[in-house]
């Protein structure tokens, strides 16, 4: 299964520029023809457990809708469990219609795995899932390879983001993984400065806040205390620099999870979730997968 690629068919395929136009990642699996074989299975599900193609039914996908939901020909619509789809953006207004097209030219019309991960739909009408799908041109000789996690894809091809998620909890490490390699090359959205990740120690990164979930990174430098909540903060002025809060309650979550609030002055973590900036630039975190440390 060879693909025959020049930069400049990438570019027409992926309208944001890439930064290693030779990569034959997900941007190529996404346009709906052919996939490095050796990439392809580096988003193979594993084996057995949560993450994996136990426990999937057979479904067929008619539609990807606008925020990259699945419509399915039983008249079901899902949600990819872990993924925040992107927005149109000052440079790129047409991302968001992009991913979607990407999408829809590899899975419309195409047989699928599904696991639901919800009895009922949630109050949108829609059922968190996970989903498993053969690349694109993964038909005829050699074997093909096997059908591949369609969020791994999305994330690697740099078409979306994790976001922290319950339904998506035991696939995170997957998840955040695939998002790791679109980021590091700059690939799709990552491309994109709008969604460039928000460093903690400079005040100026937050004078025009953003819409919808931000990442954010840095050192803490202190902890804060209230009846109800702590602070990590990542400057010395509170209401100038950026902080993040943690309701007291779910301190304990974390603590289960490895990750010791009170203990992270001198750590560097990366976080994401809503901005507001009331009472300065502050990332509410209520749950750990929010959280990644990075040292």
């Amino acid at each position: 299964m060879t693909a025959f690629w020049r930069p400049s068919m990438l570019r027409r395929m992926c309208p944001i520029r890439l930064r290693r136009p030779l990569r034959l990642a997900a941007c190529i699996l996404l346009a709906a023809t052919h996939v490095s074989r050796a990439h392809a299975a580096s988003l193979v599900p594993p084996d057995s457990g949560p993450c994996s193609l136990e426990n999937t039914a057979r479904a067929t996908i008619t539609k990807i809708e606008p925020d990259l939901d699945v419509a399915l020909s039983d008249g079901r619509i899902l949600s990819l469990a872990g993924l925040d789809p992107p927005g149109g953006t000052q440079e790129h207004p047409h991302l968001a219609a992009d991913a979607r097209e990407k999408l829809a030219a590899w899975l419309e019309g195409r047989e699928v795995a599904v696991r639901a991960l919800a009895d009922k739909p949630n109050r949108f009408g829609r059922v968190p899932a996970r989903l498993f799908a053969a690349p694109p041109g993964a038909s005829g000789a050699p074997p093909p390879v096997a059908e591949i996690g369609l969020a791994e894809a999305t994330l690697d091809a740099g078409l979306a983001r994790y976001r922290p998620d319950a339904a998506a909890h035991l696939c995170r490490d997957r998840l955040l993984g695939a998002e790791s390699e679109a980021r590091e090359a700059k690939i799709g959205l990552w491309a994109d400065p709008a969604y460039a990740i928000l460093p903690a120690g400079d005040r100026s990164a937050f004078a025009d806040p953003r819409k919808g979930m931000v990442l954010v990174e840095g050192v803490v430098t202190s902890v804060g205390e209230t009846a109800s909540r702590l602070y990590l903060n990542f400057g010395p002025r509170r209401g100038s620099d950026f902080a993040m809060t943690l309701p007291k309650r779910d301190v304990s979550a974390f603590e289960t999870a490895g990750i010791k609030p009170r203990e992270l002055v001198g750590r560097r973590l990366r976080a994401r979730g809503l901005l507001d900036t009331a009472f300065g630039p502050q990332l509410e975190i209520s749950h750990p997968d929010a959280v990644e440390l990075l040292d």
